[in-house]
């Protein structure tokens, strides 16, 4: 045994590489078996192992750890405070005593029928290459295995008074023993478990352990093989040895001075758990029958026979005082019983007995078949406990019924393994009516298909039933607990059922059906739910080390979930079920064939089963899960050929249509690649809970990269969003023609060539659908506005010229110079009312212009001098430096308000018919001199608007806002980390926080006209109501709010024109690098110095 960190000492060195020496040699070692690992720290090199188990040749380099951190003694609890008492004093007393161990011996057992060991065989026709050192692995590296070690003795405190030393001594570690041909686990020089190849000579020198076979015959007597007998030295096979220590422990530890008169040594007794017996033997029985199954297939599968009618492999256990009895005498016969055939005989409630002992006790010699690693009074639940209420389907491996119990508060599930009197049965099953009369039919075929071969292949039969209750039974008490994978309420024996959690709603592929048959599909946060507690159950299974290998929609139960077209709480409680062909994975994978057709990995397919694969399978079958839940068809429903397998070998993957397609980008992406066809190329189970349980998963609608970050101003990145009108009799009622709604415009400008052009995507609701570029030529744009009445886009350049185009045509209409304005300055920033042709120009020297598009637009596209001097209209000058303004209407609706964000954080309102400054406002400021460079509004009724305002300080290392979209319920920021925050605008609450981009966000646009649009309202004056700017300079100077006054009427007003006021439903989002695209390695495709428009939904936001 090695560590993998030393391996390179192994090699001559001279390049001093070792950590590139290791990733070159492991593969190697691993291709050709030459060595094994087990927990990715440690290799088996098996020709270095000694030839056999011997004390006198054991060293070091064979030895392994099994615990570190605790050992196989369990300690009673002290009961009374007395016997504390006495503990304390006895450990006063002997704490300057040095103690030792002295003896260590096995109590003999006066029972004959009681058994210091229990014994158990494998007859293989032949040992398979590279068989013992998987085993190996198999079993150091196996966690439950040790875990189950841990209580292997059980320790009374309360009768010796130990202290801390005699603990010490009895929590010596346990180490692996191991030869090219067994391995064996001691405790000091005690054997607990020995596994090796039945030798003509034994090498071991074990008394009480080591056994003579020479002139053994293990004779069988069953129905199917009369008097087979089985010889373990001759030429037609070998034989393995499982032995398990089964008796009590006796422990002298004495001190320093025992020679002294008063010197009493300390005898300390350590009784076998029994139910830990039966746990190690399960788990020794899986590992030998999966690793013989799965690796060597063609031998190992059970009941598989050569040409002379000799099965290939003979699992068996012999009668114990046989074996006890055995004097070496010529042709001596052991009564001995096939694994199998004791499974048949407990399933039918027969005795086991021996010609010549009679009964033997199935307690003593095979406690794992009769279930005694689980014998609590609670967990064994008797059937006359059982009653089942009616039938609930048939699968491959089990029929279900519905059922209750005393036992149990909550209604259960019986997955029987075998048939029950159909006494019981037929009544519940001729009431099911769950499906066609074909389905009945079919029902009661495969039901009367299990009783066939229940009578015909009884003994085959019966062992298929307890493997395959063992196995479920196995990963539900490895996984333990958890909130998405079926509970398990008990264990019936006789006949042989599990006893689970019963699900009310059935499984996911009824509702699945259902929602198909009434033309609905699943919502997106139905959708995300589905996707987060499935992952979530994976995950808990992958880091168990299992495999499930049946991920479909068949096998998850649900327990609440929203039915089609009808109401519901929006809740989603869903549960895996049947672990039957679940694996366990060891450190270098699992073999074996399983899964079912359209789920099953290529890897898995394209080999049968025969080479190596790991939980990346799960990942494909859960990429063929999302394609169902999202498609509600089965994978490969839709293609015309019929086998799945051949699709998947070939590349090929499920078909989606132009609605699925239209899913959010991260669903699509995540199921592209879990379907990856090399498994290192799909992400991980907790890596898909990751990204499924994010804000984006359901809300990023797509994606799409516009250019480079060299191509684009960073100083100043304009864009604007128009919409187009809605043609409603339009003539064109193809569905498969996406109809644009609204455009982006987005302005270029290389640095390099000094020339501009527009970028104009349209989108079709949230799907960008095509693109077009607009040259503008040797000009540099300053600032672009999208005017919402006259469907035109507005621009400005820095020599003062006016651009104005078409958002319907894309035409330009228009372009003029600012004549009245021959200074230094040019425009900025414009802003106008949506319910007038005004549009307001901010220049660089704080100067404000109005400009009226109705009369550009109406008159010849020639502009003379006197129509451009009917444009214009000099404002005012706000006399500070301004960066942006915002127009709102007053309250009566009769005039304009300007409000402008200027340096020092000041706030400036200037009255449009007076031009004069109306208030001045000011944010008090703790540090540092910041503008204000951001004023956006939202409107909460008709007659109240928020101002939302953001500033910039001269630090470059402070976080900045760059961007704002403010709706009636929720107001998004952009940041310049590319964080998008989400804060509910009523509490000023932050409820998200995304980290969209890499680096900036740059603009936050809705994509929705009504969050534009004027009220329709007929708006009354009312001397209640005062404008907006003077509650907000109140709530400056008062640093309060005055709840007794007359505007409370105003924030309590009613409103039942709520639907019209930011009806957002999608929002765009523009800037560097598409962070929320790279949760995962897998969907890291986008750079991060690109600019991306991403399209988020907003509908059913607030989880």
């Amino acid at each position: 045994l090695m560590k993998i960190s030393e391996l390179p000492m192994a090699f001559q060195d001279t390049n001093k590489s070792g950590i590139h020496n290791i990733s070159v040699i492991l593969p190697l070692l691993h291709k050709f078996d030459l060595a094994i690992t087990w927990d990715n720290q440690h290799l088996i090199f098996p020709s270095l192992l000694p030839a056999q188990l011997s004390l006198n040749t054991i060293s070091s380099h064979c030895r392994a750890s099994i615990i570190s951190s605790s050992s196989i003694i369990k300690f009673k609890e002290i009961s009374n405070q007395l016997q504390y008492f006495k503990f304390l004093t006895n450990e006063n007393s002997t704490k300057s005593i040095s103690l030792h161990l002295k003896y260590l011996a096995r109590i003999q057992k006066d029972d004959p029928k009681l058994f210091s060991y229990i014994r158990r065989y494998y007859h293989l026709i032949f040992i398979p290459t590279c068989f013992w050192s998987r085993l190996f692995a198999r079993l150091i590296g196996d966690k439950q295995l040790q875990k189950a070690f841990t209580n292997y003795f059980l320790v009374d405190l309360q009768s010796n008074y130990s202290n801390d030393k005699i603990k010490n001594i009895l929590m010596a570690e346990c180490s692996w023993i191991v030869c090219q041909t067994g391995i064996e686990l001691r405790y000091y020089d005690c054997c607990l478990l020995r596994i090796n190849q039945i030798n003509l000579i034994s090498s071991i020198n074990d008394d009480d352990i080591s056994y003579s076979y020479l002139n053994l015959i293990f004779q069988f007597h069953t129905d199917e093989e009369q008097n087979k007998q089985i010889l373990p030295f001759n030429d037609q096979g070998s034989l393995i040895e499982i032995l398990i220590c089964t008796s009590d422990l006796q422990m002298i530890i004495g001190s320093n001075d025992d020679e002294s008169e008063d010197s009493n040594p300390f005898v300390i007794e350590l009784f076998v758990q029994q139910s830990t017996i039966g746990r190690i033997l399960t788990i020794l029985m899986a590992h030998f029958d999966t690793l013989l199954e799965d690796w060597y297939p063609e031998m190992g599968t059970r009941f598989v026979q050569n040409s002379k009618g000799d099965y290939l492999v003979n699992r068996f256990i012999p009668c114990h005082q046989c074996l006890n009895e055995n004097n070496q005498s010529e042709n001596f016969i052991c009564q001995t019983f096939w694994l199998e055939a004791l499974m048949m005989y407990i399933e039918k409630g027969m005795e086991i007995k021996c010609e010549k002992h009679g009964q033997i006790s199935l307690k003593c010699i095979a406690p794992d078949l009769i279930f005694c690693d689980l014998s609590s009074d609670n967990f064994i639940i008797p059937f006359e406990a059982i009653k089942l209420k009616k039938f609930i389907g048939q699968g491959t491996f089990g029929t279900v019924f519905a059922a209750t119990s005393y036992k149990s508060t909550v209604d259960l599930a019986c997955k029987a393994f075998v048939p029950i009197d159909s006494s019981i049965t037929s009544g519940l099953i001729e009431q099911a009516h769950s499906g066609t009369k074909d389905e009945e039919n079919e029902k009661k075929i495969s039901l009367r298909d299990i009783a066939k071969e229940w009578t015909r292949n009884p003994m085959r039969a019966a062992s298929k039933a307890y493997i395959t209750c063992r196995q479920e039974l196995s990963v539900l008490l490895t996984t333990g607990s958890h909130p998405n994978i079926v509970p398990l309420a008990g264990l019936c024996i006789r006949p042989l059922s599990l006893m689970l959690h019963y699900a009310p709603m059935g499984s996911l592929e009824s509702i699945l059906k259902e929602y198909k048959r009434t033309n609905t599909q699943l919502g997106l946060t139905i959708y995300q739910k589905l996707i987060i507690q499935i992952a979530s159950a994976i995950v808990h299974l992958h880091n168990n080390n299992i495999i499930y290998l049946d991920l479909k929609s068949e096998n998850i139960l649900v327990w609440n979930m929203p039915q089609p077209r009808l109401p519901s709480t929006g809740q989603v409680l869903v549960k895996l079920s049947d672990f039957s062909i679940s694996r366990v994975l060891s450190s270098i994978g699992t073999k074996g064939f399983a899964g079912t057709e359209g789920y099953i990995a290529p890897e898995i397919v394209r080999f049968t089963g025969d080479e190596l694969y790991t939980e990346k399978a799960d990942i494909f079958s859960f990429s063929m899960l999302m394609y169902e839940c999202l498609s509600l068809n089965h994978p490969f429903s839709r293609n015309k050929r019929d086998h799945a397998r051949e699709l998947i070998l070939h590349g090929w993957r499920p078909s989606l249509t132009e609605q699925e397609l239209s899913s959010p980008t991260l669903i699509l992406d995540l199921m592209v690649a879990c379907w990856s066809e090399h498994p290192n190329d799909r992400p991980s189970a907790k890596d898909i809970h990751q990204l499924a349980s994010s804000l984006e998963f359901r809300h990023l609608m797509d994606v799409i990269e516009i250019g480079n970050r060299e191509e684009f101003n960073d100083s100043n990145t304009l864009a604007a969003v128009s919409y187009r009108e809605n043609n409603e009799n339009d003539d064109n009622d193809d569905d498969d023609i996406d109809i644009p709604t609204a455009d982006c415009w987005f302005i270029r400008q290389s640095k390099q060539e000094q020339q501009s052009s527009i970028v104009i995507v349209a989108y079709d609701q949230f799907n960008a659908v095509s693109q077009q570029i607009i040259n503008l030529g040797n000009c540099e744009i300053r600032s672009i506005y999208y005017h919402i009445r006259d469907h035109v886009i507005v621009l400005t350049d820095r020599q003062n010229m006016i651009y104005i185009y078409c958002t319907q045509t894309f035409q330009k209409l228009n372009q003029f110079p600012l004549v009245h304005h021959q200074q230094s300055g040019h425009p900025i920033h414009m802003t106008s009312l949506p319910e007038t042709s005004i549009v307001f120009l901010l220049l660089s020297d704080n100067s404000i212009y109005s400009i009226d598009l109705s009369i550009i637009l109406h008159r010849s596209r020639n502009l003379n001098s006197s129509t451009v001097d009917l444009c214009y209209r000099y404002v005012a000058n706000v006399s500070l430096p301004t960066f942006k303004i915002l127009a709102l209407p007053t309250a009566s609706g009769r005039n304009v308000e300007i409000w402008c964000g200027c340096s020092l954080g000041n706030l400036r309102i200037i009255d449009v018919r007076t031009a004069q400054l109306s208030v001045q406002l000011s944010h008090q400021l703790l540090t540092g001199s910041s503008a204000v460079h951001l004023l956006c509004v939202s409107r909460n009724s008709p007659h109240q608007y928020l101002i939302w305002t953001a500033m910039k300080t001269d630090e470059s290392n402070d976080i900045t806002i760059d961007s704002i979209l403010p709706t009636r319920i929720l107001v998004f920021i952009g940041l310049n980390t590319g964080h998008i925050i989400i804060i509910k605008s009523s509490a000023i609450q932050v409820l998200y926080t995304v980290h969209a981009y890499d680096q900036q966000v740059l603009h936050l646009f809705a994509l929705s006209q009504s969050a534009l649009s004027p009220s329709t309202t007929n708006e009354s004056h009312d001397n209640r109501f005062i404008t907006q700017f003077k509650y907000l300079q109140e709530k400056f100077e008062q640093h309060r709010f005055n709840r007794g006054n007359f505007r409370t009427p105003l924030l309590a007003r009613p409103d039942n024109n709520d639907n019209e006021l930011d009806n957002i439903s999608y929002m765009l989002a523009i800037g560097y690098g598409a962070k929320a695209c790279q949760s995962i390695p897998q969907l890291q495709k986008y750079s991060s110095d690109g600019i991306f428009l991403q399209t988020w939904s907003l509908d059913d936001f607030i989880l």
